[in-house]
Order: structure tokens, then sequence, then C-alpha cells
């Protein structure tokens, strides 16, 4: 896990060299300072001691030249010095001494630096809700000065937090919208980090095709980016998931790619864990020297990482090992190692129950002490009121009643006419409503007759015309020969069919008894396969088998159907493709469309090349609050993913 982020290490050492020989040629101040921070923030991954060196050297310089922007900055360099040393509580104090010059200079982007330093410590100390709270705020202050590249992980940060609590959906969600962020922002860096997560979340759901496809997306992104970190993450996945599939040979290559890696950057508790896949991929293929070797590994930099839950992997992989080699006391040591292990890390699942729970009933119970002290006050109040109005109108006694009185018989004259003026207006309100009504139903109807007219003259009118002219043609030149004279009748018939096509699609767009999640799927498969079938190309249909009935909004119907027509036509027309892959995936209130090509692609960068037509889909798609990607390079093909929520 990834958590503070600074420039690429690989092929650093120049641009450190350059910040050393900036801070001793400059004399102290503010620019010295910035070069500190520099300086120290790119060593808090590598080199954590380093950091701490150079962020002790900022906070002494900035303190003499009353510099407030640089001391929060130590305090920034500091805190993630000591984070990643293991000293969270020293940590937190650095951040939290960030975060109030932040707010005591106004600085909003030092404010949310202090935002993901106490994230992330509260994350790592189990204090989940108090971590997304301060990601929250630090999306909140992304968002209102547009810094989209920490929006993107802090967004990915949240949903790192949902997936360890086994809240996949709300993990999911906010990936997509870290996905999203990063898109927009073209960062193939962010991008990379996004369909990691993404790739992680489906594999922990074992929906394996969905990951599959993210580690490809991953591993482009990280590619181009340098990013070799998520590059070996991936690899590692993308081993894990031929192991579910138990395509034990394929696994083997990027379990190593992605072992050399994480062992060059000395990184003991992610390397131990693909130790114990090879190990148990070793085991699968009976080469259990081979697997022995692999969790031993595994168990002594589990160890050096006091990563107990790697360790216990490696102790239940250990007694098979042994087992199977006939040594059962060693097989009986490490299977009483693995019990001792398992007990404990189901004891850790149950105390964080407890304690969110116990968390959770303490805010309660806090906030019911809060009502009820409120309650108190305010009966105390209504109280003393009524006895203050009891004195009053004893004091005022008879006065008071003939006043009483006399309002009384005012109101009620009032009354008998503001009734009668209400009557009368009551029902001229009925009126204007039920002409509003009736206007409204009219412009409706309106409305579907002028999209059907459209939509008749767009799909119809050019083959109705086209016909009219070959009829014409025909009739003209009666001396035509035989075989022209089967061409015409040949573009007819195919026009006359496109002309029955078009308008069973008007049709059934505008019946209302298809309008549903049902009729789409049914009406999306069968088109799919009367368009592609006589095509010559490849094609494959992932739709699901069944789903709930759910009504639809008339225009998303059509806007999903119209997504999917204009993709097949573009790929048909212009791809070259061999195969078509269409896959549609949905939830009660959520759907998620791809349609995936592996035809020549094309240059992101050159809009004309995309058209009006996806262009107004996409605008159409945006209206149901959904994400419209289209994702292609020259040689690659073309993947279009549209998701959205359900109308």
């Amino acid at each position: 896990m990834s958590v503070f982020v600074s420039v690429n290490l690989y092929g650093q050492k120049a641009y450190r060299d350059s910040l050393l020989g900036a801070i001793q040629q400059s004399k102290p101040d503010t620019n010295q300072a910035n070069a500190l921070y520099d300086l120290g923030f790119s060593y808090v991954n590598s080199s954590p001691d380093s950091a701490i060196l150079y962020g002790t050297q900022l906070m002494e310089l900035s303190k003499k030249i009353d510099y407030k922007a640089g001391i929060a900055n130590a305090d920034y360099v500091l805190g993630a010095g000591t984070f990643r040393k293991g000293e969270l509580k020293k940590a937190e104090v650095f951040f939290k001494d960030c975060e109030a010059i932040a707010k005591e200079i106004n600085n909003k982007t030092l404010a949310i630096k202090a935002c993901i330093g106490l994230g992330n410590t509260g994350w790592m100390l189990a204090s989940f809700d108090s971590a997304i709270q301060y990601f929250q705020q630090g999306v909140s202050l992304s968002e209102e000065i547009k810094d989209s590249s920490r929006l993107a992980t802090l967004l990915n940060n949240i949903g790192n937090i949902h997936s360890g609590q086994m809240r996949k959906r709300e993990a999911i969600r906010y990936y997509r919208m870290s996905l999203q962020v990063s898109y927009n922002l073209k960062d193939t860096g962010d991008l990379g980090l996004a369909y990691s997560s993404l790739a992680n979340v489906y594999k922990s759901l074992n929906v394996l095709d969905s990951a599959g496809m993210y580690v490809d997306s991953a591993l482009i992104m990280a590619g181009k980016a340098g990013d070799i970190y998520t590059q070996s993450l991936m690899y590692g996945v993308k081993g894990l998931i031929e192991i579910d599939t138990k395509n034990y040979d394929a696994a083997l290559p990027y379990l190593r790619q992605s072992l050399n890696a994480f062992n060059a950057r000395g990184n003991n508790a992610d390397a131990a864990d693909l130790w114990n896949a090879l190990g148990l991929t070793y085991f699968s293929k009976k080469m259990i020297d081979s697997s022995l070797y692999c969790y031993l590994t595994a168990e002594k930099m589990g160890e050096a990482a006091a990563a107990n839950d790697v360790m216990r992997l490696s102790y239940e992989g250990l007694s098979k090992c042994y087992s199977e080699k006939g040594d059962f006391k060693k097989a009986y040591d490490y299977l009483r190692k693995y019990l001792v292990a398992q007990n404990q890390y189901l004891d850790s699942l149950n105390i964080q129950r407890v304690t969110e729970l116990n968390a959770k009933f303490e805010a309660v119970s806090k906030q019911r002490k809060i009502d009820l002290l409120e309650k108190d006050r305010q009966i105390q109040a209504e109280k003393s009121e009524k006895e203050k109005t009891i004195r009053y109108f004893l004091t005022g006694g008879g006065l008071l009643l003939l006043l009483f009185l006399f309002i009384i018989y005012n109101r009620y004259q009032k009354n008998k006419k503001l009734s009668e003026q209400l009557a009368g207006s009551l029902t001229e309100l009925r009126q204007t409503q039920d002409q509003l009504i009736a206007t409204e139903k009219q412009k409706e109807q309106e409305n579907v007759r002028l999209r059907i007219s459209r939509d008749i003259h767009d799909e119809i009118g050019s083959n109705l015309t086209k016909i009219a002219l070959l009829s014409d043609l025909l009739t003209a030149e009666p001396g035509t020969n035989a075989n022209g004279t089967k061409q015409s009748l040949e573009k007819i018939s195919s026009y006359a069919r496109e002309v029955n096509t078009s308008l069973s699609e008007i049709v059934w767009s505008v019946n209302p008894k298809q309008d549903t999640l049902e009729s789409l799927i049914a009406y999306m498969r069968s088109y799919v396969h009367s368009f592609l079938q006589d095509t010559g190309i490849h094609f494959s249909i992932d739709f699901p088998a069944e789903v709930i009935n759910h009504n639809l909004n008339p225009e998303c119907k059509r806007t999903i159907f119209l997504v999917l027509k204009e993709a097949l036509n573009n790929s048909v027309k212009h791809s070259d493709a061999k195969n078509i892959m269409v896959r549609f995936r949905t939830d009660d209130h959520h759907f998620d469309l791809t349609i995936k090509d592996d035809g020549k692609g094309f240059n992101m960068n050159d809009k004309s090349l995309l058209g009006n037509g996806l262009s107004n889909l996409e605008y159409r798609i945006r209206q149901f609050n959904g994400s419209f990607i289209v994702s292609s390079s020259p040689g690659n093909g073309c993947e279009i993913d549209v998701s959205a929520d359900l109308a």
C-alpha cells in the first residue's frame, strides 16, 4: 500500500543532487526552505531516516526566518517519515501541527496534506471513521481549489478503507469516482492506481473476468507512467487470478516477475505474500521441495516485517509440505502454530468488530444523552413560560376575557369573509390546475410525436427515398439488362429490410410495455445477434441470465440501446476487428455496459475520430449521472465503458 506519493523514485539521484546543489548555493530564505522540503519528501518512501533529517533542518530554518508555510511543510515531512517508521502516535502529532498552521495561514494545499497524513494515520490505527472523515475533508478542499491529482488519491484511499472493512460495493463506488477524476485529468499514474484498486476489489469478490480486465488496464497505464511498483503489484494479482483458475503454469512467471520487483524494493510484507502464493502453486504441482522453500522464505520475511497474517498462511503451507514429506513432527508443530495464529486472527477480527460496535454504541448513547438534556431544558422552559402566562392571565382577568371575546367575534367575521374568498380562489385554482395538466399532457404527447417523427425521418426517410429512386429508375429504363435489374431489386430489398428494422426499433422504444430492464436486455441480445451474424466477425455476448425486472425511464432505455447500436456500427464499419465482446452487468440500481473490439484502434488525441454520434451519446449518458469512457490506441482496438444509474 503506497500511502504517501512522492515523485518517481527511479532515476532520482540527479533530481536529489540538483536539490542539494540549490540548497548549498542559496542563502537561508524561502527558496532554500522549499528545496529542503522537496529533498526531504523525496526520501519518505525509500529512506524515512533521511526524510526526518531534512525535515528537522527545514524546521530549524523556517523558524529562523519566520516562514510559517515552511514550518507546516516540515511538520508534514517529519510526520510522513515517522509514519513510515511505524511511530504512528508521533506522526499524528506532527500532522495535527501542520493542520493547525495551515488553518492559521489559510493555506488549503497544506490543509489537504494534513488531511492525507491524519487520514493515513487513523487508517493504520484502525480509527476508520476518523480516517474517512479526514479524507472526506481533504476531498472537499481538493474540489474547492481544483486539485484533481490529490482528489483522485483521496477518493482511492476512502475506497481502500471501505474495501478493508468488507464494504466492497462502497469501495467500488469510490474507486470509480477516482477513475473518473483521473480520466479527466489524463494522468496515467492516477489511472494506473485506480485500475489497480478496482482489480484488487474484484479479485477479492472472485469476479475474475472483471479483475483481469482492470489488471490489464492498470498494467498499460503503469507502464506509460513508469510506475514499476504498480506494475509489480498487478503482475502479482494476475498470478493469483491464474491460481484461482488452477492455471498454475501460467501463474508462475507473473508471480516471479512481481516478486523480483518487490525484493528489489525491500518490501518484505508484499514479497512474503508472493512467496506464499508461489508455495501454493508449487504444492499444487506436486513440487514439494520447491513449495517448502517458498513457504520457509515467506515465514522468514513475514517475521522480519511482523506480518502475522502472512506467517499464518506460511504455517499452514509448511504443515502440508512436511506432511507430504513424511516429517509428521514438523507438520504437527506448524499445524499447531497455524491454529494459534488462526485463533489470534479470528480474535483480532472479533475485537475489531466489537470495538466498532462499541464506538457506535457510545456515539448513539452520547447523542441520546444530549437529546434527553435538550428535551429536559425545553420542558423546563415550557413549564416556566406556562407559569408566567397563568400569572398574567389571573392578573388581567376580566379585561383579557372581554378582549378575547371581541377578538373571537372579529376573527369570526374575518374568517367567514376569508372562507368565501378562499372558496372562490380554490375553484379558480382547480380550474387552472386542470388546464396545466391538460397542457402538460398535450406537450408530452407532442414531444413523443416529434421524437417519433424525427426517428422516422432519420432512420426510415432516407431508405424510403432510395427505394423510390431505384423504383423510378427501373420504370424509366425498361431495357435495362437482367443483371442490373436484379442488383436494383436486391438494393430495394435491402433498404426495405432496413426500413422494417428501423420501424421495429421505433415501435419497441415507444411501447410502454417494453420499458423494463428485462425487455432491454432481451432486445439488445437479439440486436447483437442479428447485426453481427453475417459480418464474418466473431462475437461474444456476456449478459446476465436472469435479472430482477425493473421499470425503466423510456429515455434511459433508448439511450442505452443507442450506445450499443452506435458502438457496434463503428466497430463493423471502421475497426477491421476480428472479435467483438459485449458485456452488460446490472444490479437493482446501476448498470455497466462494455463494448470491446480488437481492431486497428485510433489516436484518442484526434477528437475528429470520435464523431458526433459518440459525443452526443456521452452527453445523454451524463444526464443520468453516468460515466462514458472510450479507451483506444493505434493497433490496440477500442473499448467503450458506460455506467450509470438505472432511471
